[in-house]
């Protein structure tokens, strides 16, 4: 894990900047207008619900990807900010991942705000934007052929094995946090991706279940999932 160097920003906020990051410039630059940033030229909303707003952001050349966890009720927020702020694990997670070897996004920063008096609240983590489409949308194409199919599923089942080797677990298994460009396959998104000390069998195969989720109204990709998923998965996944 890096050590992230801190820049204190207007409004006792502070960022974690990623010391290796290629263009602080650009970067610091971002932090600047991360209110801001959607107004910038070429950006682009990607996810906007009542938890958090995703968008894709260029700068010098440079595509960025900025999280936005909007605040929650009292009470939630105040359970949220006696634990890790979510952006600063989600950031930590990708390191440990690109350290296996699994591919995903490289973070740049994460942007902290005061929360009462003494905590602290996670509120944006900016990342590289990763080219490429969803498993949702790869899958939904009715131009990729069965090899193609077969490629891409074989990777992402290998991915989750590979994460729950490591004793990780991701959490969150949608379609839309595996994103496909050409060959290569990377997870994204580990607002929830942990190393649980209990019930690792029963994390392991929540993600499983969650993966043949994904395809309930698509037999055909359920059934080749299925067929490449570990057999003692298989059983409980199926139904």
């Amino acid at each position: 894990m890096p050590k992230l160097e801190r820049v204190t920003l207007p409004g006792d906020c502070h960022a974690w900047v990623n010391p290796d990051w290629p263009d602080r410039e650009g970067l610091l630059a971002l932090i600047a207008q991360r209110k801001s940033c959607l107004q910038l030229p070429g950006a682009v909303i990607h996810k906007d619900d009542p938890a958090s707003r995703v968008a894709t952001v260029p700068v010098n050349g440079r595509l960025y990807l900025v999280k936005h966890y909007r605040r929650q009720a009292l009470r939630r927020e105040l359970g949220r900010a006696l634990r890790r702020p979510k952006a600063l694990h989600s950031f930590e997670m990708a390191v440990r991942l690109r350290a296996l070897g699994i591919p995903t996004f490289r973070p740049a920063a994460v942007v902290t705000e005061p929360f009462g008096c003494a905590l602290r609240r996670g509120a944006y983590l900016i990342t590289e934007a990763l080219a490429g489409r969803t498993a949702r949308q790869f899958f939904a194409d009715p131009a990729i052929n069965a090899s193609a199919r077969a490629q891409i599923a074989g990777e992402m089942v290998g991915l989750l094995q590979r994460l729950h080797a490591a004793g990780l677990v991701h959490g969150d298994a949608k379609d839309n946090n595996f994103l496909i460009d050409n060959a290569r396959v990377s997870l994204v998104d580990f607002d929830e991706t942990a190393r649980p000390r209990l019930r690792q069998a029963s994390l392991r195969h929540k993600d499983w279940r969650q993966l043949m989720h994904n395809w309930r109204a698509d037999p055909a990709t359920a059934a080749l999932f299925l067929a490449l998923m570990p057999p003692i998965q298989r059983p409980s996944s199926a139904g």
